[in-house]
């Protein structure tokens, strides 16, 4: 379990920590590590981005099954930029600035962006720590809600609840941390790891809206009942609305190289299924049909490279409930990836260098139907420093980090 959830934070690091992947106050983050309620001053807006259109471009290319629905843009944006996008919210991202030496963020805001002109609207966000994005949704009336980690006392953990500018202390504990969030409607799910003085295996979902402070939002216990269980949270599969207004919830937990699927519905929690994931999870997204996994297909080394000894080269692996794993072969692992969901199918994406170590790196793509298997071969988008998606229905976003500039091709995607 160790080495699975080091590659992983590894992969979050290596994207957000270099240039370009992806509510205004003093300059300056300060917390006051005192007892709860604890206060964060977050950062002013980061250095504005002007998109601008590009008349020809042979540096992109749109996935199989993808269309482009509007034209290319381009925006030049500093060295020491980062970004990441909330998965289901088009046309917008979130943006730190930073500095080299020491390194540190000296600007972070949720953009509006404008395909002719200027970033604008910027909200505040309590991205404090370059390579420690926090985890953001956003509500259909356009609040930020969010969750981030910051240390406590005596090497515990806290994580602050975000409420669209208001900070709360949600809780406090060893190897406390906050994994996953997503938005739907007024409501929101955060995923968690448990709270204790001594780490608890399972996780925690928590549930509420962005007028309720901290102590008002439901929590939803996930204990496995295995003794020997190690399961951690990874992220959440799904979130959708329920008639009545609550949330239908599908939450990942890594436990011994398997992904554990909770399923929160109807006021009930179930284990819906599990999928092997040996080497390490990169994404999990559930579809109508099933869930599917995108899964590191060899084991790794502590540098993030095939093993010495491993039989076939780097690969990845789309595992799916009910039906055989699939496999593709890469240059080398990546360092991340993402599954976005289409109305018809899914969007797998992840970032490789051309070899282990190497420093050219390229983002891939592909389209999944509806069972989670590749539509085509995977096509290379383009060269990248790092790269960001989002997606609503057959609408996808795609931005591009290569050298200084970013690239926001605005597709529409389908598996038919």
């Amino acid at each position: 379990m160790a080495p699975v959830r080091r590659r992983v934070a590894a992969a979050w690091i290596v994207l957000l920590g270099l240039a370009g992947c992806g509510r205004c106050g003093s300059p300056k983050p300060t917390i006051d590590g005192g007892p709860a309620p604890f206060t964060v001053t977050t950062l002013p807006p980061p250095a504005a981005w002007t998109f601008s259109l590009v008349r020809m471009d042979y540096d992109v290319a749109a996935p199989e099954k993808c269309a482009t629905r509007a034209p290319l843009v381009r925006a030049p944006i500093a060295g020491t930029a980062r970004f990441v996008a909330e998965p289901r919210t088009l046309g917008s991202l979130l943006i730190a600035d930073g500095r080299d030496d020491p390194p540190r963020l000296v600007g972070a805001a949720a953009l509006t962006l404008a395909p002719a002109g200027a970033t604008h609207d910027p909200k505040p966000i309590p991205w404090l720590v370059p390579s420690s994005a926090p985890r953001l949704g956003r509500t259909a009336a356009g609040l930020w809600v969010g969750a981030f980690d910051r240390p406590g006392d005596g090497g515990a953990t806290r994580v602050g609840l975000f409420r669209d500018g208001a900070i709360d202390l949600l809780g406090e504990g060893d190897a406390f941390e906050a994994t996953d969030l997503a938005c739907v409607g007024d409501r929101c799910a955060l995923l968690t790891s448990r709270v204790g003085r001594v780490a608890i295996p399972g996780a925690i979902i928590w549930t509420g809206t962005a007028a309720d402070p901290a102590a008002r939002w439901q929590q939803i216990e996930l204990a496995p009942t295995d003794p020997e269980s190690e399961a951690r949270p990874f992220g959440l599969a799904s979130v959708d609305a329920e008639p009545g207004g609550g949330l239908a919830i599908t939450a990942a937990l890594i436990d011994r190289g398997e992904i554990v699927l909770d399923r929160v519905e109807g006021g009930s929690t179930r284990e819906k299924g599990r999928i092997p994931a040996h080497h390490g999870l990169i994404d999990v997204l559930d579809l109508p049909a099933r869930t599917v996994a995108m899964t590191y297909g060899t084991p790794l080394d502590d540098d993030g490279c095939v093993k010495p000894g491993s039989l076939g080269g780097a690969s990845i692996r789309f595992e799916r409930t009910g039906l055989p794993s699939i496999e593709i072969k890469t240059p080398a692992p990546p360092l991340g990836g993402s599954l976005r969901r289409l109305d018809q199918g899914a969007l797998a994406t992840w970032i490789a260098p051309l070899g282990c170590g190497r420093p050219r790196r390229v983002v891939y793509a592909v389209v999944l139907d509806a069972d989670g298997a590749p539509v085509s071969a995977p096509m290379a988008v383009s060269d990248a420093t790092s790269y960001a998606v989002a997606a609503s229905g057959a609408d996808v976003d795609f931005w591009v980090h290569n050298e200084a500039r970013v690239t926001w091709m605005r597709l529409r995607c389908a598996a038919q």
